[in-house]
């Protein structure tokens, strides 16, 4: 019984890291993490690149979890579809 408590225990742990690792953003349809300019126009088609790469802005090309909540919480992102629920 105590193997089996600690093991829940410590793969709860994990969760988090685990979240951390895999995008939980609906525009990120590849599930890798980050957010392309092509993840982006399939929700938003009228997102221009300058604007997307104003927001990238490490320049590496896609949008990561933290550059995703400033610009969100900048009102400077469009909202995905499941966005505030």
């Amino acid at each position: 019984m105590n193997k089996f408590i600690l093991a829940a225990a410590v793969s709860g742990l994990a969760l988090p890291a685990f979240a951390d690792a895999h995008s939980m953003d609906p525009m990120d349809a590849d599930k890798d993490g980050y957010v392309t300019y092509e993840e982006v126009i399939v929700t938003d088609p009228a997102f221009v690149r300058s604007d997307f790469d104003a927001l990238d802005v490490d320049n590496s090309g896609h949008l990561d979890s933290a550059e995703m909540i400033q610009a969100r919480e900048n009102a400077l992102f469009p909202l995905s579809e499941n966005e505030g629920i």
